[in-house]
């Protein structure tokens, strides 16, 4: 029975199910049944929505905006793990935040402002400036990618709060912003994302990345996925991280990698399109190379290095409305490069969705699968870049690139 079922798997871990469900055509049958309950977004989000209309909402604002779901709430749903998260955290572009904030007024919920925050939501948006008390469960946000978070509460139940937390370019920024590798989690309209499942959900690590883990909150943060039974690693033995074949390796990483677990949550919804902007970003992991006091080399100090756009590819006048993370500069400019061969018309701009003809939302959404297109190509394409050999580990306080 299907009770029996679940109380077996939901002791396994996502390698011991899959190896599992290979073993005949009947336990593959019993995993897919067992996926579909364990992995299923309207429910893990009943607590946040009244009904099933607001859920389908919320996951269509997704669609049209780029939000995602992450922090604590990915963690938990990805991991199936039992501890309780606090508030919802999204992340959307800036430009695309008072969608959501409409959307979450229809749903029930009223805009809190906090300390020093404008009390109009709409008036709030306006103002691009990060604060220190930029803040919430997932420790330290990185300054240059956040512009601001916003608070809102339940009508019926103030100890239910959604933050939608805003990004000058890509969500994926400010995740690459964490404090450490365990949150580095996401859910879209149609996927779950993990960036380095193995170590978080297989082998219970989290990689702690220096710049964003300085500030207080983020040390709490950090002693509270301890007592959740994660170990955080300060540093990694200069093998591992010269091994491009191992997560924390320092190696170049996308979005869609072989690394990447993409777990589709659209069987619900076939009609749904699957495009996805936070899929071909790209990053690598540096480190610093110490000796302690046995004399053994250590490489630690993690930063999770990217570059982003500054200006649209096709027009440098105009504001970065595509949101993409690259691993270097090079992958940067050939991104622009390939957007201006492929493109040269004002409207390939992906404009916002309130106010405008129906013409244009078609295009905004042509664009994303085009940007996706692209940014595929490059990244598929950098074998050359793709891993770094042992020796660039330097035992020095040093940057290992």
């Amino acid at each position: 029975p299907l009770t029996c079922d679940d109380a077996i798997l939901s002791c396994l871990n996502a390698r011991d199910i899959a190896n599992y469900a290979k073993a005949s055509r009947e336990t593959h049958r019993r995993v897919k049944s067992y996926y579909r309950r364990a992995f299923n977004v309207p429910r893990a989000l009943a607590r946040f929505f009244a009904n099933e209309d607001d859920i389908e909402e919320f996951r269509d604002i997704q669609r049209q905006t780029g939000l995602v779901i992450s922090g604590s709430f990915a963690l938990r749903f990805m991991g199936r793990l039992s501890f309780t998260p606090g508030d919802l955290d999204v992340y959307v572009k800036h430009t695309m935040a008072f969608v959501a904030g409409e959307f979450l007024t229809r749903a029930g919920y009223s805009y809190r402002a906090r300390t020093g925050q404008i009390a109009n939501f709409d008036d709030a948006l306006a103002v691009y400036q990060t604060t220190t008390e930029d803040r919430n469960e997932t420790g330290h946000y990185a300054a240059a990618a956040i512009v601001g978070a916003y608070n809102f509460v339940n009508i019926e139940d103030e100890n239910i709060v959604i933050q939608i937390i805003t990004a000058r370019t890509s969500p994926v920024d400010v995740v690459l912003g964490f404090h450490s590798t365990a949150v580095m989690n996401m859910i879209t309209h149609s996927s779950a994302i993990s960036l380095y499942p193995r170590e978080t959900f297989l082998n219970k690590r989290s990689l702690r990345i220096s710049r964003n883990s300085t500030a207080l909150s983020a040390r709490l943060a950090l002693q509270k996925y301890r007592a959740r039974g994660f170990q955080v690693l300060e540093d990694l033995e200069v093998t591992d991280a010269s091994d491009c074949e191992q997560e924390f390796g320092a190696s170049y990483r996308y979005i869609g990698d072989d690394f990447t677990w993409a777990m589709s949550l659209s069987r619900d919804r076939p009609w749904v399109d699957r495009t996805q902007p936070v899929m071909w970003q790209s990053w690598r992991l540096i480190f610093k190379g110490t000796i302690d006091h046995e004399g053994e080399p250590h490489a630690n100090e993690t930063i999770i290095r990217r570059r982003y756009l500054q200006a649209h590819p096709l027009d440098d006048s105009q504001p970065d409305w595509v949101g993409y993370t690259f691993a270097d500069t090079a992958m940067r400019d050939e991104f622009k490069a390939l957007a201006r061969f492929c493109g040269s018309i004002p409207l390939w701009y992906a404009l916002p969705l309130s106010g405008i003809a129906l013409g244009t939302n078609v295009v905004a959404r042509w664009v994303s699968r085009d940007s996706n297109a692209i940014a595929e190509e490059i990244c598929k394409t950098m074998p050359t870049r793709s891993c770094r050999s042992p020796h660039t580990v330097r035992h020095s306080a040093r940057d290992v690139s």
